[in-house]
């Protein structure tokens, strides 16, 4: 026969009047949970932790199990654009039409239908798009319609930079006949400094034989900030009397107070074995050199002299910024 457990059960207004058995029911619980706090020196204590995914479960010495706490949301998972089909656990964010959602429990596989899976409480709104997000549509299209808050660039890009290009962004809906970038509801957003498209041009000139040892050549300090062209475009170096081996001259930058005498190496002018005109190459990284106000240029000549190259005569391009 079953032995019913010594559970402590209270009395209410209107119950049955207790049973002999259960009243003994009732002491012998209420002695069993006096026997178990007096077995830890008159003082329950924690003693272990159980963790459930957020959920916290605490036991005591004494046996009982607290309940009822719930930790906080960790710090969320950025998981990109909402894809179909893929799985996502809970603190997974994803985004859809510009909004985040944070995914609320786990084993949440996205459906084709989103407001189904917004419905059967799988995640929550994170952040709202605003109203002013941006929608960048690249360069700007004359006779094409914009929608509110679109963003477009105007100008040329080529080799040696950006020249003169600006960010525009629609301030309203603009038909395809309306105004262009520069009249209203365009409003200017940003604009990059120009790049001169033809550079202005730094004259060298040597009478004579060209000296080794690495010697100067040539020098000059900028006033002013720039660029020398991707692969010194718009460059060009000359010898009246030709070589006889190949030569070699580099072009070095010295920085506003630097300590190399000549600057560090960022490019070469190589004429060949019998050549008079030289090929140009940029060695600084990325292939282009910046300037600031107070750089130094420093052509230098090659390591050994060469028999016969003489008179040097050259432009080298420089873009003011």
């Amino acid at each position: 026969m079953a032995t019913t457990p010594d559970v402590f059960e209270d009395w209410m207004p209107g119950d049955p009047a207790y049973t002999a058995e259960k009243v003994a029911r009732n002491f012998r619980a209420i002695r069993g949970e006096f026997a178990r706090l007096f077995a830890t020196g008159g003082r329950d204590a924690i003693v272990e932790i159980v963790q459930d995914k957020r959920a916290l479960v605490f036991k005591t010495s004494a046996g009982a199990a607290l309940t009822g706490v719930t930790l906080p949301l960790a710090a969320v998972t950025p998981k990109g654009e909402r894809v179909v089909g893929r799985r996502y656990d809970e603190g997974d964010l994803f985004r859809v039409e510009g909004s985040s959602y944070v995914v609320k429990k786990d084993d949440y596989v996205a459906t084709e239908d989103f407001a189904a899976d917004a419905a059967g409480n799988w995640f929550t709104l994170h952040a709202a798009k605003g109203d002013d997000a941006e929608i960048y549509l690249g360069e700007y299209v004359p006779g094409q319609a914009y929608a509110r808050r679109s963003l477009v660039y105007v100008g040329d890009i080529n080799q040696g930079g950006v020249m003169g290009v600006s960010f525009w962004r629609a301030f309203q809906d603009i038909p395809a006949d309306g105004p262009e970038p520069g009249e209203f509801p365009w409003g200017r957003i940003s604009a990059e400094p120009a790049i001169p498209a033809k550079p202005s041009l730094l004259p060298i000139s040597l009478l004579g034989a060209i000296p080794g040892g690495g010697a100067v050549l040539w020098h000059a300090t900028l006033g002013l900030a720039g660029q020398l062209p991707a692969a010194l475009a718009g460059s060009a170096f000359r010898l009246l009397t030709a070589t006889t081996s190949e030569l070699v001259l580099t072009l070095r930058k010295k920085g506003n107070g630097g300590v190399t005498p000549t600057g560090s190496p960022v490019a070469t002018i190589t004429f060949p074995a019998g050549g008079t005109v030289g090929a140009l190459a940029v060695t600084a990284a990325g292939g282009l050199v910046s300037l600031i106000p107070g750089d130094t240029l420093v052509l230098t000549g090659p390591a050994a002299a060469d028999a016969t190259a003489a008179d040097l005569a050259a432009s080298l391009a420089y873009s003011q910024t």
